[in-house]
């Protein structure tokens, strides 16, 4: 794992929620406008006419699945703002921060810092070497 992809973990959890809370979405709007058959009009077949109860038993595995998700964001996240928050140097520690914590787009970033874009990707790269310096044990063998 590079030290990109390493940082980058945050953002990408981030999003892997967002979707699972879609989804959850999307299941309790469908099990909203289920309606449950009458127990007269059943007919004994093969067909499985519990679809309430169905979507009831997903939607109950995406929040489940959404809690360990954000549980592991959490640490995740805390983890790694706590590595970012030991960079010496003022200019790595906010570049990091803006781009891998608050997930900012480079040209914020350089308009944020008023520094031109090319001394930007230089502190970027500056920065990014000197984290993994302090930290790559951890995740370059990944």
């Amino acid at each position: 794992m590079t030290t990109k992809q390493y940082l980058s973990q945050v953002e990408r959890l981030n999003k892997t929620i967002e979707n699972k809370i879609m989804e959850a979405n999307q299941i309790r709007s469908m099990v909203c406008n289920i309606s449950s058959p009458m127990e007269s009009d059943r007919v004994q077949t093969s067909h499985n006419y519990d679809k309430l109860g169905d979507r009831i038993a997903k939607l109950v595995d995406i929040e489940t699945e959404l809690a360990e998700l954000i549980d592991s964001l959490i640490k995740k996240r805390q983890h790694i703002i706590n590595q970012i928050d030991k960079m010496d140097k003022k200019e790595h520690y906010l570049i990091l921060t803006y781009k891998y914590v608050q997930f900012m787009e480079f040209k914020e970033i350089f308009l944020k810092m008023c520094i031109s874009e090319r001394s930007m990707y230089s502190i970027y790269g500056q920065a990014l070497k000197c984290f993994e310096h302090m930290y790559g044990e951890e995740y370059l063998k990944l």
